[in-house]
């Protein structure tokens, strides 16, 4: 029972803005891609293994997007960005 009745806090959960170590739900992710990006590589983990899906053809463009991903990953400094 609230203490004062007919008023009820609801607390405003506001995305964080800034680099994490946690986990972010796919489903953000995939928002912020689809606001953000013209084009893009998922690379993922279904309940058969691997999955890999991207809305460009080329594999040059890919392949060098992955190479570009591995070195922001092995950067000592690199944390997942949370979406906006």
């Amino acid at each position: 029972m609230p203490e004062h009745p007919g008023i009820y806090l609801v607390p405003k959960v506001l995305p964080f803005p800034g680099k994490t170590k946690q986990d972010i739900a796919v489903e953000r992710v995939c928002d912020a891609a689809k606001a953000l990006c013209t084009a893009v590589l998922i690379l993922g983990e279904d309940p058969d293994g691997f999955y890999i899906a991207s809305s460009t053809a080329d594999k040059r463009t890919l392949l060098w997007w992955i190479e570009m991903c591995k070195k922001e990953l092995l950067d000592d400094d690199f944390n997942v960005q949370e979406p906006a």
